[in-house]
């Protein structure tokens, strides 16, 4: 019976240890969870930085081959053409320059785990509390129960005549 005992015990150590470490620890559902997040963040942030990287692509290709573009932009900026003026209109204000956006940097965060050193100590303390409990309950049962070694003895019964 102590072998029983021995063994379920360490079968809930084992189950505690396995739990933990499934749930919580390093390589379990919760860090997997905060990595798929990491994922899908980044994912978002190479869909904008691409997005960025077309739109300045376009551009690019339009000051190359696009002339009334290049004239238009020479011309904002203060360039003029042989044979033009240039007027500038103090009070109005300048339609501004297009500003680029060029993406944000993207720090990922430390994963949230438990350790797996935490994990195994859980099991250790499980399994020796439940052998512990085993053993306790175990003599209490033995205590309660009245032992006799002749199983006559234990048995009285009483006749009583009317």
């Amino acid at each position: 019976m102590s072998r029983l005992k021995f063994f379920a015990s360490i079968c809930v150590g084992f189950a505690v240890y396995s739990i933990l470490t499934l749930t919580i620890g390093q390589n379990g559902i919760w860090a997997y969870n905060q990595l798929e997040l990491q994922r899908d963040a980044l994912t978002e942030n190479v869909a904008s930085l691409q997005a960025v990287n077309e739109n300045l692509i376009l551009d690019y290709q339009s000051l190359i081959s696009d002339e009334a573009r290049i004239k238009a932009l020479a011309r904002k900026l203060g360039y003029v053409c042989d044979g033009e003026v240039l007027v500038k209109i103090n009070g109005l204000t300048d339609r501004g320059t297009k500003v680029y956006d060029c993406g944000s940097v993207y720090r990922t965060s430390e994963l949230l785990f438990v350790e797996e050193q935490v994990c195994k100590m859980m099991g250790i303390i499980f399994f020796a509390l439940s052998f512990l409990l085993f053993t306790v309950t175990g003599l209490r049962k033995r205590k309660l129960t009245p032992r006799s070694s002749n199983p006559a003895a234990a048995t009285v019964v009483t006749i009583v005549s009317r």
